[in-house]
């Protein structure tokens, strides 16, 4: 058995909101300067980390050999890198609540050689979602800064980015885990409380109102999120 390995250990700061999720390929180097999929079992860790220096979303790339983590494969960034330089602070409702920027999530991971994030900003008050498409050269890595990976396995390209707005006008005294779940070209970000699961719809540009669906013995939370998920799946 494995020794436990901690992957970010730096001094007062706090971890929140760990999300996990595998991917079981990536884009190796061929000879010839083409990149193909191959074999690989990778971890994906992302969390937001709070301190005293400021607030933000962070990502590990944790591969895993023969059955245990490899140590000296560990990548670990903050995600923002991977987003471009982009200057635009928005300006949001006095009462906005930043919860909702807090929860980093992973949305999908659909060939199994990449996974596609969303994380927020606080400080600028935005959105981002990224595709992270791993590539085996001299080592397996994330190439830094935004390039033309297609996420097919193909090539070597570097992360996709696609920046949105906060929904600025967001005031719901929403607290705890929220979950993102993405369809098509729809973003919802649901939270639930012991009786009503909460969510919103990002889609073409546009935030929606707050809704709420109210909870009982028979409608649980599970049972709330399926029936979101397939009213926006529809649309």
């Amino acid at each position: 058995m494995q020794r436990a390995i901690s992957i970010d250990s730096r001094a007062y700061d706090n971890h929140l909101n760990l999300r996990l999720a595998i991917t079981r390929r990536v884009s190796q180097l061929q000879k010839d300067g083409t990149y193909a999929d191959a074999p690989a079992l990778i971890l994906h860790a992302l969390w937001w980390d709070s301190s005293g220096h400021g607030d933000e979303a962070r990502y590990a790339m944790l591969p895993i050999e023969n059955g245990a983590l490899s140590e000296s494969s560990i990548e670990i960034h903050s995600l923002e890198e991977f987003v471009g330089d982009n200057e635009t602070i928005n300006t949001v409702d006095a009462k906005f609540n930043p919860e909702i920027l807090r929860h980093p999530a992973v949305v999908s991971s659909p060939m199994q050689n990449s996974v596609e994030i969303v994380f927020g900003d606080t400080t600028k008050n935005t959105i981002h979602k990224v595709t992270l498409h791993p590539i085996a050269e001299a080592r397996v890595h994330i190439p830094i800064g935004i390039g033309g990976g297609n996420g097919n396995g193909g090539n070597g390209g570097g992360p996709k980015a696609l920046n949105l707005i906060a929904p600025t006008s967001f005031t719901a005294a929403w607290k705890g885990p929220i979950t993102v779940i993405e369809r098509g070209d729809r973003l919802v970000f649901a939270n639930a409380t012991d009786k009503t699961l909460n969510y919103l719809t990002y889609s073409a540009g546009t935030w929606s109102d707050v809704k709420s669906i109210a909870l009982s013995d028979k409608l649980t939370v599970e049972t709330a999120l399926s029936a979101v998920d397939k009213m926006v799946s529809s649309q």
